[in-house]
């Protein structure tokens, strides 16, 4: 990846795959700068792509920068409104400030945009629990099961 980096600097992708390596590798320090750099560049393109900000977003939300991870989530929907997976991390700064509202509408957004996202099922599952409508949330926490269970079988099928 530093090799393509080289090659073509504005090559984003190159950026995500090498920080989403080094996050596997337990390196948080050297991603956080790669996604930070990949950020940089992928805000001067002339179609900048959602998961840059998202991936960052990430790592500083890992970091408990609520505030700084937000921005970075509100980024990702700026570049595309239909991201499920920037929905359901701002639904998921907002649960940590205790905006179980709004938290609710992002999971919803989220599951909205991508039906299969199991992890806004959850947080929908919890929310409902936590509001008391239980209901709902046997609902949402059973497609999160169905979802999860697909998941295994498909990983299984592979090995």
């Amino acid at each position: 990846f530093r090799r393509a980096i080289r090659i073509d600097p504005n090559f984003v992708r190159a950026y995500e795959e090498l920080g989403r390596l080094q996050e596997e590798m337990g390196r948080l320090g050297e991603a956080r700068k790669t996604y930070v750099t990949g950020a940089e560049v992928n805000r001067r393109l002339s179609v900048p792509w959602e998961w840059s900000p998202l991936d960052l977003g990430v790592v500083v939300l890992k970091e408990d920068n609520v505030a700084e991870a937000e921005k970075l989530f509100r980024e990702a929907l700026r570049y595309n409104p239909r991201f499920a997976w920037g929905h359901f991390y701002l639904g998921q700064v907002f649960y940590k400030q205790c905006l179980e509202g709004e938290a609710m509408n992002e999971y919803k957004a989220s599951v909205v945009d991508d039906p299969l996202l199991g992890q806004a099922w959850l947080g929908l599952g919890r929310g409902f629990k936590r509001q008391g409508d239980e209901l709902e949330a046997d609902r949402a926490l059973a497609i999160f099961k169905k979802l999860e269970d697909q998941q295994n079988a498909a990983k299984r099928k592979k090995n």
